[in-house]
């Protein structure tokens, strides 16, 4: 009998880890084929960059984030490729910034980073951020979209783990208990 708890809780262990395990290592964002690039890497508030790509469906929405926030949107050439023209704005905190884009149709997703590194001298303000290919200023933009990293699986993961070894803690105890009361009964 104590052979067959063992088991059948190693195997419930292997389940419940294989499950969120598994969706924690898929791949996020999807794997992509293409390239990001931005140029300027380095800029100042009021001053842009060009963030491109490529890999994409012909004609395909594209969603362009900044550190996860969508910030606007474009449309992918004939060729896949797309182009952004990226001025933060005034808000926008120095340091480093995740440009991604994420097209609708294949799910192709590209990044590249830039570097904010304060404030241009002669900015009286700058431009807004706008796409090439159809897209418009400031299509997209909104808060509370962040991007997925795998967390809750892998805390539905631990806390299955801990209520697993529990459960197997608790069973044992049962099992040790019941043993003793067994032989004791069987000695008198």
């Amino acid at each position: 009998m104590r052979a067959r708890l063992v088991v059948g809780l190693l195997l419930a262990l292997l389940a419940l880890l294989g499950g969120p395990a598994a969706l924690a290592a898929g791949p996020y964002p999807p794997p992509s084929s293409g390239s990001g690039q931005v140029d300027p890497s380095r800029i100042r508030h009021g001053e842009c960059a060009t963030f491109t790509g490529d890999g994409f469906t012909p004609g395909e929405p594209i969603t362009i984030t900044d550190n996860g926030t969508p910030i606007g949107t474009v449309v992918a050439d004939s060729q896949g490729r797309f182009s952004y023209r990226y001025c933060p704005t005034s808000s926008a905190r120095p340091g480093r910034h995740v440009l991604g884009a994420r097209g609708s149709v294949s799910g192709m997703y590209v990044t590249a980073v830039v570097i904010i590194t304060g404030v241009k001298q002669s900015a009286s303000q700058p431009a807004a951020a706008q796409g090439t290919n159809g897209g418009g200023a400031g299509a997209g933009v909104g808060r509370g979209l962040l991007a997925f990293t795998g967390l809750p699986a892998l805390v539905i993961a631990v806390a299955g783990t801990v209520l697993v070894l529990l459960g197997s803690l608790l069973l044992l105890l049962a099992d040790r208990r019941y043993s003793r009361r067994r032989r004791s009964e069987l000695a008198a």
